[in-house]
């Protein structure tokens, strides 16, 4: 059964934007798309760093799709260090005629705003 932690929905200047975090066995899986549905658009696969003392870094690797390269490595990255866990990153950006800036505005503040969900339900 998949445990779903948080699916949070943000808009902004008519662009809108959800994301989904999934809780799996040792991971994470995070959909964000601005379609009605999730799908399958860019696959990234990010892990923590393990080395010890100092800031944990992450390392994403491009499994499909490289689109949104940029944006998908600012999420991927900040997803295993934040969920401290590889994280499977899925990143569904269809629509048409939005400007980068409001498209990578909008996707890392929704985000975060699923990040805090999950901090603020622990």
């Amino acid at each position: 059964m998949l445990q779903i932690l948080t699916e949070q929905e943000l808009s902004f200047k008519n662009y809108t934007v959800k994301c989904g975090i999934v809780a799996l066995d040792k991971g994470f899986l995070v959909l964000i798309t601005d379609q009605a549905d999730f799908g399958i658009g860019e696959v990234i696969l990010g892990t923590p760093s393990m080395l010890d003392g100092g800031k944990p870094l992450s390392s994403p690797a491009m499994v499909f799709g490289f689109k949104n390269k940029i944006l998908s490595k600012i999420i991927t990255e900040r997803a295993a260090i934040k969920l401290n866990n590889p994280c499977l990153v899925l990143l569904h950006l269809k629509q048409q005629g939005i400007r980068p800036e409001i498209q990578s505005k909008t996707v890392v503040d929704c985000f975060n705003k699923s990040l805090d969900a999950i901090n603020d339900s622990s």
